[in-house]
């Protein structure tokens, strides 16, 4: 019996994704050009506990934890936003009452 699903690594040009592919026989890789036929079931990201971390020239951008934490240029963010670096934002709109800190 196996303890955990089937996973394969499909390698598109310089992409790369694990697939679960115990579910069905005739499993597709998602295409870097679009997919079609998604449905609501449909996902990218983990199961379990995992983080979903993305890298680009194999170097970690981007990292959210199983909290919702999202961590741009760190690899433990500790709130629902954390960028290590400068960050440009355009139309910033605080609730009523926000400020620093």
């Amino acid at each position: 019996m196996r303890a955990g699903p089937l996973i394969a690594l499909v390698a598109l040009s310089n992409f790369a994704m694990a697939q679960d592919v115990s579910k069905t026989a005739t499993a597709t890789a998602w295409s870097i050009n679009g997919n079609s036929g998604v449905t609501s079931s449909d996902f990218l990201g983990t199961i379990g506990i995992q983080p979903l971390i993305l890298k680009t020239a194999n170097i970690e951008a981007l990292r959210i934890l199983p909290n919702g934490n999202m961590g741009i240029g760190t690899p433990r963010p500790g709130v629902k936003l954390d960028v290590d670096g400068t960050a440009r934002v355009t139309g910033l709109d605080l609730p009523t009452g926000a400020g620093e800190g």
